[in-house]
């Protein structure tokens, strides 16, 4: 009787493990596919963003009557105020314009009109000039010291009074009240008109008349404030 004898197999001779993914072409290709699509999506984006996110053109047509004037800011640009004239501007509270003048009046709880008055001072440019660089000095410590202000100066610059601008007489102050009054006491819309152009036309002769002792009034506060600086620091100021 014949005896088969089966040696075990070598380890060394074992089977390979078989291999388990995509083979290389394979891989080659998806990557191939991938980067074609990416290519698609992201040449889609930037087309959108130069072309697609414009907005589409259209046609507008004006009518010339109705366009609205603006500024150099391009902000709608309001029509001028009149010169003379009532306006309201608050809760018991009003503006009278005139030219050269304006009174703002209040109406106090007990009933009693307050007038505060503001005219249009017109000074020279140089005297302007004197004025705003002592504010400065007062107010800067940068300007002060680029036009080498000493300390006595600036203290000196201080003791200056103000002039208090253009102020009317008691007298013309008390002419104003009168047709203040008048006017509102006005019961028609003419009686109104012809009130309001009383006031407006006293207001402007006041601030005409203030105008002169003013004007003196600043022009001896500028003397002032050149008597303190040198022609050093004046000529600075001006540019020189």
């Amino acid at each position: 009787m014949a005896v088969i004898t089966q040696r075990a197999a070598d380890p060394m001779q074992q089977q390979e493990p078989e291999k388990k993914g995509m083979d290389p072409k394979t891989q080659q290709a998806i990557a191939v596919v991938a980067l074609i699509f990416a290519l698609l999506v992201g040449g889609g984006i930037v087309y959108w963003f130069l072309f697609g996110s414009k907005p589409s053109a259209r046609t507008v047509t004006v009518d010339p009557k109705q366009q609205t004037v603006v500024n150099a800011n391009m902000r709608m640009a309001r029509p001028p105020r009149p010169a003379n004239g009532v306006e309201p501007t608050g809760e018991n509270a009003w503006q009278v314009r005139s030219p050269g003048g304006t009174v703002n009046v209040t109406k106090g709880s007990g009933g009693v009109y307050n007038f505060v008055y503001s005219f249009a001072i017109k000074l020279p440019a140089d005297q302007q000039q004197i004025l705003l660089a002592r504010w400065r000095m007062l107010n800067d410590a940068a300007m002060a010291k680029e036009w080498n202000a000493t300390p006595e100066q600036i203290a000196q610059l201080k003791a200056i009074k103000p002039t208090g601008g253009a102020q009317p007489s008691q007298a013309d102050r008390e002419a104003i009240r009168v047709l203040w009054n008048g006017y509102m006491e006005a019961s028609s819309a003419d009686a109104k008109t012809a009130a309001a152009k009383k006031l407006t036309d006293k207001l402007e002769e006041v601030a005409k008349a203030s105008m002169a002792p003013a004007n003196a009034a600043y022009a001896d506060r500028v003397e002032q404030v050149k008597r303190i600086l040198t022609p050093e620091q004046i000529a600075r100021i001006g540019g020189k």
